[in-house]
C-alpha cells in the first residue's frame, strides 16, 4: 500500500474530526473508496458556500473522511485541562457538610450534594432561613412580655438571656432529630425554676459552641487555593492566543457547571453547623442534671413520629432522612424543627405572662408556624433553583454557543445534569411533605394503631417511600453521570462528527466547523459569550456568599 493510499485509508477508518481529518479535507485528497466524492463546504448558516469562503462543512463530508468514531484520548491534553478546570473541585468536595453518624451516610451527603445541587442548596438556605426565624421570633417575644411592675422586668430580663443561649443552640440543632418534652408544667411560680433554666441554656449554648464547624486552617487554604487556580485558569482561558479555542471553551463550562460549590461550602460553615455528628445529644447528655428531665429544652430522639413505623414489604421507613442526622437532611426536619422552636419559645412567653391563655399552644399557633415553614420552603425552593440553573444554565450556554452552535453532546450532557438535579429536589421534596401529612393523619387514626397494608394512609407511605428512593436513586445516578461526563469531555469521546456537527438538532444539515480561531473571534461573537456565561456563573454564587455572610454577621451565628 502506498504512502498516500495509507494516509486515505487511515481517514477514512475515522480519526473523528481531528487534526489530520481537518489537514486532509481542506488539502482536497481523495477518497479510496469513493474518489469522485466532493467535500461539501457550507458557511455560518449552514449553506453550500465556495472553498475560499467556507467555514466548515457538511455532516456527510466529515463522516466520510473522518468516520463516525472519536479521537484517541491523549494523556498531553487530558492532564492540562482535567488539572485546570475540574481537578480543583473535586478537591473542595472534602470541605462538603459530611457529619452523618455513618460512613454510608456521610457518603450519601457526597453523593446528594453533587448528585442535585438544588436539592443541597434548598437545605442549605431552608437552614439560614430557619436560623433567621427563630432569631427574630425571640427578639419579638421579649418586646411583648409584660412590663408594669419590677418583678415583670427582672422575668423579662431571665428570659431574654435564655433567648440569646436558646436561638443559637436551636439554630445548629436543625441537624439532629430531636424532641421537645411533651409534658412540661406551666405555672407561675417558676422564678427558680427561670434562673436554673437560664443558667442550663447558657452551659448548653457555650457546649454546643465548642463543636462548632469553624474557619479551619485546611478549610481556609483549600477554599482559596481552589479559587485562585480558577482565576489563573480563567485569566489563560481570556488571553489573546485561546479566546475562540474550542477546546478551551469546553473546558471553561466544565468549570462553570461546578461553581455551586463554593457557596454552598462557605455557607454551611456561616450558618453554623456542628463539627461531629450528635452534636446537640452529647452536649445535653454532658450538661443535664439526673434529677431533673430535660428542663424545657431539647430530647433528641430518633424519630419525630410518635412510633417508629415500619410499612409492611417495603424496606424503609416513612419518616426518611428526618431521623438521619447533618445538615444535608435539614430539610426533612423542617416541619418538626418550626413546630418545637415555636413551641419553646411560645411556653416561656407564657410562663412569665399569666394573662395568657393556657390552652394547648399547638392549637392556638398551628397557623401561625405552618404558615411560615410554607413561605420558607418557597424561598428556599426559588433560590436553590437561582443556584442550579445560573451555573448549568451558564455552562449550557456556552456549549450550545460554541461553533457549531447548537444542542449537542456537551451542551446536552450538561443540560441532563441540570434538569435531573431539579428532578431530585422535587422528588425529595414532595416525599417529605408527604410523610408530614402521614404523621398528622396517623394522629388522628390513633398512635399506636398499627395500620394494615391496604389501607389509604397506609398507600400515602408507600408513596412517600417510593419517591424517596427514586430520588436518591436519580442522586446516585446523577452524581456519576457529571463525573463521566466531564472525563468525556477530557478523553475527546466528544470529539467526533455526531457530536462536532451537532446532529441532534441540526440531522445531516448539521456542519463541522474548521475556522480558524481568529475566524471563530470574528464571526461568532465569542468573547460576548464567554463573558457573558462566565459572568453569570461567577456573579449569582457570589451573591449567595454574600447574602450568607450578610445573615452570618447580623443575626450572630
Amino acid at each position: 500500500m502506498t504512502g498516500e493510499a495509507s494516509r486515505r485509508h487511515e481517514t477514512r477508518s475515522g480519526t473523528g474530526g481531528g487534526k489530520e481529518c481537518k489537514e486532509v479535507i481542506l488539502n482536497g485528497t481523495s477518497l479510496s473508496n469513493n474518489p469522485t466524492f466532493k467535500p461539501v463546504f457550507v458557511d455560518w448558516n449552514g449553506n453550500p458556500k465556495d472553498k475560499e469562503h467556507m467555514i466548515g462543512v457538511d455532516y456527510k463530508t466529515c463522516i466520510s473522511y473522518c468516520g463516525n468514531k472519536s479521537e484517541k484520548a491523549q494523556w498531553s491534553t487530558f492532564a492540562p485541562q482535567f488539572t485546570a478546570w475540574l481537578l480543583p473541585f473535586i478537591a473542595l468536595t472534602a470541605q462538603f457538610p459530611y457529619q452523618a453518624s455513618t460512613t454510608w451516610g456521610n457518603l450519601m451527603s457526597g453523593i446528594i450534594t453533587v448528585g442535585s445541587p438544588a436539592l443541597a442548596t434548598f437545605s442549605l438556605v431552608l437552614t439560614f432561613l430557619n436560623a433567621r426565624w427563630i432569631h427574630k421570633r425571640c427578639a419579638e417575644t421579649v418586646d411583648l412580655l409584660p412590663k408594669r411592675t419590677f418583678h415583670d422586668r427582672e422575668k423579662q430580663k431571665i428570659v431574654k438571656s435564655i433567648f440569646k443561649s436558646m436561638k443559637k443552640v436551636l439554630s445548629v440543632a436543625q441537624q439532629e432529630p430531636y424532641e421537645r418534652v411533651q409534658d412540661i408544667r406551666i405555672s407561675n411560680d417558676l422564678d427558680g425554676d427561670l434562673l436554673w433554666d437560664e443558667h442550663w441554656w447558657k452551659m448548653l449554648a457555650a457546649a454546643v459552641q465548642k463543636t462548632k464547624r469553624g474557619y479551619t486552617a485546611s478549610f481556609v487554604h483549600q477554599l482559596l487555593w481552589v479559587n485562585i487556580a480558577f482565576a489563573f485558569s480563567m485569566v489563560d482561558a481570556f488571553g489573546s492566543e485561546n479566546i475562540g479555542n474550542n477546546a478551551t471553551a469546553f473546558g471553561l463550562a466544565i468549570a462553570l457547571v461546578w461553581q455551586w460549590e463554593t457557596p454552598i461550602v462557605m455557607g454551611w460553615v456561616l450558618v453554623g453547623t456542628q463539627a461531629v455528628d450528635n452534636g446537640v445529644r452529647t452536649a445535653i447528655a454532658e450538661i443535664n442534671d439526673p434529677n431533673r428531665n430535660a428542663i424545657n429544652g431539647l430530647l433528641p430522639r430518633a424519630t419525630g413520629f410518635f412510633e417508629p413505623y415500619q410499612l409492611h414489604r417495603i424496606r424503609g421507613d416513612i419518616q426518611g432522612d428526618r431521623r438521619r442526622t447533618g445538615p444535608i437532611s435539614n430539610y426533612a426536619r423542617h416541619f418538626v424543627w418550626i413546630y418545637r422552636a415555636d413551641f419553646m419559645v411560645e411556653f416561656y412567653r407564657r410562663v412569665v405572662d399569666p394573662s395568657l391563655s393556657q390552652i394547648s399552644i399547638y392549637m392556638e399557633n398551628e397557623s401561625k408556624w405552618k404558615r411560615v415553614s410554607f413561605v420558607h420552603i418557597v424561598y428556599a425552593t426559588g433560590l436553590a433553583l437561582l443556584l442550579q440553573w445560573s451555573t448549568a444554565g451558564a455552562s449550557v450556554f456556552l456549549n450550545y454557543l460554541t461553533p457549531t452552535q447548537g444542542l449537542a453532546c456537551r451542551s446536552g450532557g450538561i443540560l441532563i445534569y441540570a434538569v435531573n438535579a431539579t428532578l431530585i429536589l422535587f422528588l425529595i421534596l414532595a416525599s417529605s411533605l408527604i410523610s408530614e401529612y402521614w404523621a398528622a393523619e396517623k394522629y388522628y387514626y390513633g398512635p399506636k394503631r398499627r395500620l394494615r397494608w391496604y389501607e389509604p394512609l397506609s398507600l400515602v407511605g408507600y408513596i412517600a417511600i417510593l419517591l424517596r428512593t427514586i430520588g436518591k436513586f436519580l442522586a446516585i445516578v446523577n452524581a456519576a453521570w457529571i463525573c463521566v461526563h466531564c472525563l468525556l469531555e477530557f478523553t475527546n469521546f466528544y470529539e467526533n462528527c455526531w457530536c462536532k456537527t451537532t446532529y441532534f438538532e441540526r440531522g445531516e444539515s448539521g456542519y463541522w466547523v474548521l475556522g480558524s480561531d481568529a475566524e471563530l473571534r470574528q464571526y461568532a461573537n465569542i468573547t460576548e459569550v464567554w463573558g457573558g456565561a462566565s459572568a453569570l456563573a461567577i456573579m449569582i454564587p457570589t451573591l449567595f456568599v454574600a447574602f450568607f455572610m450578610v445573615a452570618h454577621h447580623h443575626y450572630k451565628l
